[in-house]
């Protein structure tokens, strides 16, 4: 709750208020968390996913998901690596107009491309077994 309506003042207290003296706290807490938090940050990062993850009662997702996730290098520290690795691609593509520092263009090869959406798509469903059981 600390995260979703942090208390350090009067000012603060004041737009706690409403919350906390909410006939349904729980249900006062989720539309915050949604509202403030969840709907608009950007969930890419490893380590924003287990933010995100935690203030919704699912600790270490990470190690989680490895446990539904067969083969090599898929602990929960590779998970996170490959990815981080991922989302910096995506980042340079992003921010950085897919360009080397000199301005040549940053090839990628079409099993890069397919292994990133398998990957993904494999994370997000893992993901969804674990919070939804589905």
């Amino acid at each position: 709750m600390a995260m979703v309506v942090p208390i350090k003042n009067g000012s603060s207290f004041r737009e706690a208020f409403p919350i906390i003296s909410a006939p349904q706290v729980h249900h006062a807490l989720t539309n915050r968390l949604r509202d403030e938090s969840l709907s608009f940050l950007s969930y890419q990062a490893p380590e924003k996913i287990l933010g995100a993850y935690e203030m919704i009662g699912h600790p270490a997702i990470f190690d989680s998901v490895s446990g539904l996730w067969p083969g090599p290098r898929t602990s929960a520290d590779d998970l996170k690596r490959t990815l981080a690795k991922y989302v910096k691609r995506r980042n340079q593509i992003a921010h950085e107009g897919d360009r080397e520092v000199g301005g040549g263009v940053r090839h990628m090869q079409p099993i890069y491309a397919s292994n990133c959406a398998d990957f993904i798509e494999g994370l997000v469903a893992r993901l969804n077994r674990v919070v939804y059981a589905v």
